[in-house]
């Protein structure tokens, strides 16, 4: 079993299209300036276990992997500052989660392929905050919308829409 954390590179074109989980898509060493990095654990040619991607555009993700892609708990930081910080399921946001935005804003709760669904809180910069049910990342089904001067949207939400 290995012990010491493995280094190994992935070009952008593997990666976008989804041969992450192919051994033969990670290398030893780097081709391209815009190659991905891993550091971490490796079993058969993957990342498997704790590790670091890093990407030349200043994305990075810690946290657990397996064969090749994200999955487990991790933290997902982009370049501007945002911040995904939760459960991964085959490379996608899946499970309990908080993603902050650049300005402020926050969504906590559940995610499914990489979208809010399930119960969920979002917090607006303005103060505003929406406690609910969320669909393919969209207010959807019973939920509250509160307003900064305390005012309550209370029902049904379809779509980012109030129904009743």
């Amino acid at each position: 079993m290995q012990t010491e954390p493995v280094t190994l590179y992935i070009s952008d074109d593997d990666w976008f299209k989804d041969l992450n989980s192919n051994p033969a898509s990670w290398k030893k060493n780097r081709n391209l300036d815009s190659d991905s990095v891993y550091v971490g654990s490796v079993i058969n040619g993957l990342p498997n276990g704790q590790g670091t991607g890093d990407h030349p555009n200043g994305e990075k993700y810690v946290g657990m992997w397996k064969d090749g892609k994200r999955d487990g708990q991790g933290t997902f930081t982009h370049p501007d500052g945002s911040k995904y910080t939760g459960e991964y399921n085959v490379g996608k946001r899946n499970g309990q989660g908080t993603y902050t935005h650049p300005d402020g804003s926050e969504h906590v709760g559940e995610w499914k392929n990489g979208l809010p669904n399930g119960q969920g809180t979002f917090t607006h910069p303005d103060g505003s905050e929406y406690v609910g049910e969320w669909k393919d990342g969209a207010y959807d089904g019973q939920g509250t919308l509160t307003l900064p001067d305390g005012r309550e949207m209370c029902g049904l939400w379809r779509n980012d829409k109030f129904v009743e």
